[in-house]
Formats: structure tokens, sequence, C-alpha cells
């Protein structure tokens, strides 16, 4: 479990009700991953939703000739596997530990009900979602570019 203080630190959910805080943190739990471990591969399901607290994870997607390009570097603070609460609720590209790695990973069954539940919740943590896939879409085109 995690402190309801620490999930309201991060601006996906400033607006988040103090009930919704507290049983988020009831579902969270900090995590760690070692420098190379991959945490995440497209079409696996996304059980948890994470915020990356400590070190980088580089997202990638695979090339058509199977070589995967780094679309995005994330840093603490960043949502990792948005996807978790976006149906069909599964990684749409990997994630890879550039650096050891500490993360708060939440439930995300549990973070989907309490969406469904606060409507503020939903919508801050789906805004925010919207402009991590657009910096994400970015990146991507740009890796294709490089192709030329």
């Amino acid at each position: 479990m995690v402190a309801p203080e620490e999930l309201r630190s991060y601006a996906y959910f400033q607006w988040a009700t103090e009930d919704s805080l507290k049983t988020m943190a009831m579902v969270s739990d900090d995590v760690k991953f070692e420098a190379g471990d991959r945490l995440f591969k497209p079409g696996e399901p996304a059980d948890f939703m994470y915020v990356l607290t400590e070190g980088e994870v580089e997202i990638q997607y695979a090339a058509g000739y199977g070589k995967r390009r780094t679309v995005d570097v994330l840093g603490a603070g960043d949502l990792m596997l948005w996807s978790a609460v976006v149906d069909p609720y599964v990684a749409t590209a990997y994630g890879v530990a550039r650096t050891a790695c500490k993360a708060v990973a939440i439930d995300a069954a549990r973070l989907r009900q309490l969406m469904d539940e606060d409507g503020d919740l939903r919508n801050s943590l789906m805004t925010q979602i919207v402009k991590v896939t657009a910096a994400r879409l970015k990146g991507a085109r740009e890796q294709l570019a490089k192709l030329d």
C-alpha cells in the first residue's frame, strides 16, 4: 500500500476524492525493476497501471522488420501502461527499464471501478492519458521518418 498523499502528488490523481485516493492507495504497491527488465510487451494483459517514481523506462515499438524503436523515455512522475484503463486492457508497446526503477503499481481492475464511480477522477485521468498517447504518437512518427 502507498500513502494517499503520494498519489495526490501526481497530476493524474489531483482531482480524486479523498475516498477514491484512500481506495487507490489500498490497491497500490511500490515495485522495483532492474535495468534491462522487460516490464510489458504488446498484447499482454495490462493488469496494473504504473506511475514511475525513480529511474527511466524506454517505450518501444517493433518496426516492420523486427527491430524495436524507442519512441519515448519515461522518468519520475510519468505514467506507464495507460492501456490498463482503456479497453481492451492490453499493452500496446514494450516497456524496458533503462535504469533501475521504482514505481507505484495500481491494480487496474479496481482503478477502472473507481473511475466508474468517480467522474472527476475518470475525466482527469483520461485527459492525462490522451496527452501521453499524443506524445507517444509523435515519437513514433519521428522514428518512422528516420526509416526513410
